[in-house]
């Protein structure tokens, strides 16, 4: 009896220190680790206790708080004179997957350029669009590519136009 006892102990202490070494040579995986607090530990099971349960669309889209979108306001309510052109700074794209381009300008006749860099050089670009919008309203997405862009609005009307221009970059 002292021997089954003995050896069910030993069999016990086998799988928990198994399934112990097999846990924590995984590694830290941040979808685990439900209070987001850097350690996968008792206090997530509380968290995940209190959703248990629960149930939802698995297929709609998750946001990751804090690394989902950037907002860039690249022109508030800048005046562009007759003919003339109005160039965005350099934006970075490096890290992201989409480009949202929203354009607003107070008339129909102009030009829209999106331009991309590959690297820190002005001269090596390529242009990803070039369109006349028949609206005062443009909003294009795209996928990110190279490094940088650059957008270019050239006002093709007789009277200077008010312009702005949002970018969104979405992971």
């Amino acid at each position: 009896m002292f021997k089954k006892r003995y050896a069910l102990i030993l069999a016990l202490i086998f799988c928990l220190t198994t399934t112990l070494f097999v846990f924590t040579s995984i590694g830290y995986d941040p979808w685990v680790d439900q209070d987001e607090d850097g350690d996968v530990d008792a206090d997530d099971l509380y968290v995940l206790s209190q959703e248990y349960g629960s149930s939802g669309d698995p297929t709609k889209n998750v946001t990751i708080v804090g690394h989902a979108t950037k907002l860039i306001h690249a022109a508030i309510n800048v005046s562009v004179g007759v003919d003339e052109w109005w160039f965005s700074d350099f934006i970075s794209v490096d890290g992201y997957a989409k480009v949202t381009v929203l354009i607003y300008i107070n008339t129909t006749s102009y030009r829209y350029y999106l331009r991309a860099y590959s690297d820190d050089t002005t001269e090596m670009w390529w242009y990803v669009d070039e369109t006349t919008p028949l609206e005062t309203d443009f909003v294009r997405t795209y996928d990110v590519m190279h490094q940088r862009i650059r957008i270019l609005v050239q006002n093709l009307a007789l009277v200077s136009r008010r312009l702005w221009v949002d970018v969104y970059l979405m992971a």
